[in-house]
């Protein structure tokens, strides 16, 4: 029987035995990540002038974090790969796929709309139960509504490696 631990356990020896494919993998995108990420913070400390945040830092902001988040999303598309279809990086740059790294932003949001949908009418359960001071009623409708949406993710956040191959 395979549980949960095995398999993250499964997942860290992959990591530790194929630790120079990973690092191939995950140095640019990491770097230029870890670049934009730095450039965003300092940018955010020097763009408030007395307390307030500049108007125009946000001019700024969005492209950052939009190169950090498709840096993450390169490496993760290429981590995929390489396991599930056995890639191999080919030197230092790892070959960027726009159109399944699209995929999988596209999918990614797809679940958390999902997720979304099933979470309002539970949130409006917690409210009625919250409004009626009963919060024992509370605390485990919570803890339910914690456990079913855990297995909700796990069960449909297999189609992020599938759109990552596709």
């Amino acid at each position: 029987m395979v549980t949960g631990f095995h398999i993250f356990i499964h997942s860290v020896q992959m990591i530790l035995r194929n630790r120079a494919d990973v690092f191939r993998l995950a140095a640019l995108p990491l770097v230029v990540a870890l670049g934009a990420l730095l450039a965003l913070g300092t940018l955010g400390s020097a763009a408030k002038s007395g307390g307030m945040p500049n108007p125009g830092a946000a001019l700024v902001f969005l492209p950052l974090l939009f190169i950090a988040g498709a840096c993450a999303l390169w490496f993760i598309v290429n981590w995929h790969r390489f396991i599930l279809l056995e890639e191999y990086p080919q030197g230092w740059m790892p070959k960027f796929r726009g159109d399944r790294v699209l995929s999988y932003l596209g999918h990614s949001l797809l679940l958390v709309i999902v997720m979304l949908c099933g979470l309002v009418p539970v949130l409006i359960v917690q409210l009625v139960v919250l409004q009626s001071g009963n919060f024992e009623i509370l605390a485990a409708v919570m803890v339910g509504t914690m456990f079913i949406i855990s297995i909700l993710c796990t069960r449909l956040s297999l189609i992020l490696p599938a759109a990552a191959i596709n």
